[in-house]
């Protein structure tokens, strides 16, 4: 029989997050501010602007970074995280091989923040130690 996956802190407050309809996704960046004004942000943005207490974006021509990366986690937000990357690697291959992880399902546009939330919820991203299954 399957345990049951229990989610830390830090994945309940951002799965929450993806889940109330405050955030607007995004795409190929951490945060992005759009014509009308408005921020759009990948899931893994919308992880550093949730867990940071009070983040600094900074801005460059079009986007926005956190420390200096506009992609990927800051090692900060890993950490409360507990995940093994900054990326949100997941514990399963995609049909052809490939490693998968959070940003790549992000930017595929194929996958809504409910969809990643459903994700994180059911313990498929790996964590810290955990190692990566071979098939």
């Amino acid at each position: 029989m399957l345990k049951a996956y229990k989610m830390n802190k830090a994945e309940f407050m951002l799965v929450n997050a993806l889940r109330n309809g405050k955030y607007i996704q995004g795409f190929e960046a951490l945060r992005l501010k759009t014509t009308s004004n408005k921020y759009k942000y990948c899931c893994l943005g919308v992880a550093c602007n949730v867990l940071y207490n009070n983040p600094h974006w900074t801005l460059d021509e079009k986007s926005y970074w956190i420390g200096n990366n506009n992609s990927k986690l800051t090692k900060e937000i890993t950490k409360k995280l507990q995940w093994n990357d900054s990326e949100g690697k997941l514990s399963i291959k995609s049909i052809n091989g490939m490693p998968l992880n959070l940003a790549m399902l992000n930017d595929s546009r194929e996958f809504t923040f409910d969809q990643i939330a459903d994700i994180i919820q059911a313990g498929l991203i790996l964590h810290k130690g955990d190692k990566y299954e071979s098939y």
